[in-house]
């Protein structure tokens, strides 16, 4: 059976994955990009816009990883997520699309099963215990 896997999704310390005033202009809301800063540090994700160069180490590990073999992604609010891979990076949106509002008592069922902080992020990997 095929596992859904969800990586590098980045939310700001304040638990936003977008910021406020989403549009089809700005689909990750004023301040949104920031982000991602941290991807296009690396060397996967300057090979991903066609640039040379960028950082070797955990976090251009962990990109690689995660694109690895990825033709599409599907999400939808009702899947069931068997693993997450979320960076934390060090910018505080404000307001905005939270990753986490509507868990209703938390995230049961899913324990950390990595937890790696670099310069440009915390990187934590939840996966699913229940079926």
């Amino acid at each position: 059976m095929s596992r859904v896997r969800v990586h590098a999704f980045s939310v700001s310390l304040d638990g936003y994955g977008a910021g406020p005033d989403q549009d089809l202009d700005q689909p990750l809301g004023a301040g949104g990009m920031r982000l991602h800063d941290w991807v296009f540090t690396t060397r996967t994700g300057r090979a991903m816009i066609g640039e040379d160069g960028g950082d070797p180490g955990m976090d251009d590990d962990l990109v690689a990883a995660g694109f690895a073999g990825i033709g599409a992604t599907v999400m939808g609010r009702n899947m069931f997520v068997d693993e997450l891979h979320v960076a934390i990076v060090p910018v505080l949106l404000g307001g905005g699309e939270r990753l986490f509002d509507d868990l209703d008592g938390g995230p049961v069922g899913y324990e950390r099963a990595e937890l790696v902080g670099t310069a440009h992020a915390a990187h934590v990997r939840l996966v699913r215990t229940e079926d």
